[in-house]
């Protein structure tokens, strides 16, 4: 059951990216004055900017029936990029949330590591990324 909901999770975070939200709300990477603020992203465009750059944003996808998946870059904290996600159900507190607390090396934050986040290296051809990002979450993060 929790592979389950965690597959559709992924899926439906997947159509959401690849099917994208426009381009509104993108905020360069190197913009040094939106640097060290926490940026309330509405797309997956702008979360990738801030995200490869390891800058503070947020990102939350709503999805039936009432779950929430959201991904937060904190930051730069002792040399290593900061970020979390969290499937959660607010209207329903005895289903529990899953997620993940990463410090990342700066180097391994890459287009591979934001698409992970969205399941995109779950496909025919991409095993060795999906290795690749799963070794990094394992090191890297624990779970919430």
């Amino acid at each position: 059951m929790k592979n389950r909901f965690l597959f559709l999770v992924v899926l439906l975070a997947t159509t959401v990216i690849l099917v994208g939200c426009g381009n509104k709300n993108i905020i360069p990477a190197n913009n040094q004055v939106e640097a060290n603020k926490m940026v309330v992203c509405q797309d997956a465009q702008c979360l990738q900017a801030r995200f490869l750059a390891c800058q503070p944003a947020e990102l939350k996808i709503s999805f039936p029936p009432s779950m929430i998946y959201t991904i937060t870059v904190v930051g730069v904290e002792n040399g290593k990029c900061h970020w979390k996600n969290l499937v959660n159900n607010p209207a329903d507190p005895s289903v529990l949330s899953r997620g993940s607390d990463c410090f990342y090396p700066l180097e391994a934050i890459t287009n591979d590591s934001f698409g992970h986040l969205f399941g995109q290296d779950k496909v025919a051809g991409k095993e060795k990324i999906l290795e690749q990002q799963e070794k990094l979450t394992h090191d890297y993060c624990q779970n919430l």
